[in-house]
């Protein structure tokens, strides 16, 4: 439960930041369109100019809508998810928390410790062994032991108030009878059942350490792309800058800019994602691993909107 809480909260972050890079993005095409009608209106550029920038800022405009509803929609499953009526109204941290580096130490040696599917799974082997002697101890011979103790009912001695105590002991033997082999058929049915928790046991452990093995391979990727898409998209709004001034001086014309400024923001919203995919396999470690894990000095993960306050992401 907290672990889908936790991923329900990064991605309504992510939804979020998606909107505000959509309402950033229509912004962005408002001030385009007014360009090129100025330089319409001075004859430096055709009707085309004019009519698809038109299209992409009514195109940015959709994509709002459709932000808006993603929003919407994170936001719901999170209410839902905490008890709330889904009303969309719950407040989510405007940037992604810090993270701190991961560190390798007990990971996975001590998955098997810490697992609850696992500690279950190996108490299913533990019983089935039980069942198992049980089962073959059905067969052997058992023994009990009855004792007894009185006066001696005599009635002179009781009279004389001598009757003495007496006390007796028996011991008994019950032998299995012909039960139609019944007894030796539990044997075999403990045996199978044993048998078959011990391979679910190790699928268990298979699968957790599988489980580990994925989230550990994907951590130093992801960790390590960030950044370079964080660079990637500094260099492509320089980009966009220096072919907006070209194009104001008549040097380039509107469909590089276009391109170049939907590059750009193509890049800003896989920046955004990236930061989400990397904090929610995280999370997915931890399930993993039945437990958190110690780190070193935290990492920030910026992204292109997460020049927020510090408390903003002290909801997660």
């Amino acid at each position: 439960m907290a672990a889908t809480t936790a991923k329900l909260w990064y991605v309504a972050i992510e939804s979020r930041q998606l909107l505000a890079l959509c309402e950033q993005a229509v912004d962005i095409y408002t001030r385009l369109s007014t360009l090129v009608q100025d330089r319409r209106r001075a004859g430096k550029v055709s009707d085309l100019d004019v009519v698809d920038m038109q299209a992409r800022l009514e195109q940015a405009q959709g994509d709002v809508q459709a932000a808006r509803q993603a929003y919407g929609d994170s936001r719901r499953a999170l209410e839902l998810l905490l008890g709330r009526y889904p009303a969309a109204e719950i407040e989510v941290a405007t940037a992604y928390p810090t993270v701190q580096a991961m560190s390798p130490a007990g990971v996975p040696a001590a998955l098997l410790e810490r697992r609850p599917d696992v500690l279950a799974a190996e108490q299913a082997v533990v019983a089935a062994f039980r069942n198992q002697e049980s089962a073959e101890l059905a067969l052997l011979p058992s023994f009990g032991l009855s004792l007894g103790g009185g006066r001696f009912s005599d009635t002179v001695l009781s009279l004389l108030r001598l009757n003495p105590w007496l006390a007796t002991a028996a011991v008994g033997v019950s032998v299995p009878v012909y039960e139609g082999g019944a007894l030796q058929a539990q044997v075999v049915i403990a045996t199978e059942q044993q048998a078959r928790v011990v391979a679910r046991h190790g699928a268990v452990a298979l699968a957790a350490f599988w489980e580990v093995e994925n989230a550990l391979a994907a951590e130093p990727f992801l960790a390590a792309q960030l950044p370079l898409e964080q660079k990637s998209l500094a260099s492509r709004q320089d980009a966009v800058r220096i072919a907006t001034v070209q194009y104001t001086a008549g040097r380039r014309d509107l469909l590089w800019v276009s391109q170049l400024q939907a590059g750009a923001l193509q890049t800003e919203a896989g920046v955004i994602r990236l930061g989400s995919t990397l904090l929610v396999n995280r999370v997915r470690l931890a399930q993993a691993l039945g437990s958190s894990y110690d780190g070193t000095p935290a990492a920030a993960i910026g992204g292109p909107l997460a020049a927020a306050s510090p408390s903003a992401g002290a909801g997660s």
